[in-house]
């Protein structure tokens, strides 16, 4: 069986075993334990450094100590890649992000100052006008 972890209780059981077998078509299971090595010794690497967060940069200074040939190197940030993106993505819950409301653009529109905005208004009129022709 994959392995996925889950922190919250209200997710329906049906959507588990969906986002589970997912995992498992990510990794299968004969190539499971080459993937496990792989990110083990990047995690045992990152410890030893004192590396407490994991991004491109530490990607590249991992790489270029372990010293592997191009097909290797290749290979190892491929299986690594799968098991940061499933590892380290638990928990995490996407920021809806803020749109503006009818008054909003409204209270804009008429308060803003014009030479400073005159860009912005431009923009904002040509991208509602299309809004409202698609509508």
């Amino acid at each position: 069986m994959c392995d996925l972890h889950s922190d919250s209780d209200d997710i329906p059981s049906d959507i588990e075993d969906a986002a589970r077998n997912a995992v498992c078509l990510l990794i299968p299971e004969k190539s499971k334990a080459a993937y496990d090595l792989v990110y083990e010794k990047f995690e045992k690497w990152r410890k030893e450094k004192k590396v407490k967060h994991v991004n491109e940069k530490v990607l590249l200074a991992y790489f270029e100590d372990k010293n592997l040939k191009a097909s290797m190197l290749w290979t190892h940030y491929s299986m690594l890649r799968t098991e940061l993106s499933l590892k380290k993505s638990d928990g995490y819950h996407a920021k809806k992000s803020s749109v503006f409301s009818k008054v909003n653009i409204a209270k804009f529109l008429t308060e803003a100052e014009d030479n400073k905005f005159s860009v912005i208004f431009c923009l904002l009129i040509f991208t509602v006008s299309d809004i409202t022709n698609f509508s």
